[in-house]
């Protein structure tokens, strides 16, 4: 199975998630917001997917993705962005792989 890190600054959420994604056989780590995630990320192994929520304080999602794409070490890790919005944000397509509605269904995050 996968290796997880989900980042969002709703501690429900992340709770949620890691719950459901641990359950289902993957190995979940959490961030609680785009700062934490990009120490994790260049400190440690990288996961395989990250799942961020968009609209955070400090570093938005969408800005952890933007900073992951410029760092070689994370090439191969896979982002998903989510969000409350019914739409992605224009124009920043290359900067995650795929993008999500919160809240999210799990068959759509598992697949």
């Amino acid at each position: 199975m996968a290796k997880i890190l989900l980042v969002d600054d709703e501690f429900d959420t992340l709770a949620a998630y890691s719950m459901l994604l641990e359950f289902a056989g993957h190995e979940v780590s959490q961030a609680i917001d785009g700062n934490a995630a990009l120490a994790a990320l260049l400190t440690a192994p990288p996961p395989d997917v990250v799942v961020t929520d968009w609209m955070m304080p400090r570093m938005t999602g969408l800005e952890l993705c933007e900073r992951m794409r410029a760092e070689r070490k994370l090439d191969s890790v896979k982002i998903v962005l989510a969000s409350a919005a019914a739409t992605p944000p224009d124009g920043h397509g290359e900067s995650f792989d795929a993008f999500l509605r919160k809240p999210m269904d799990l068959t759509e995050l598992l697949g």
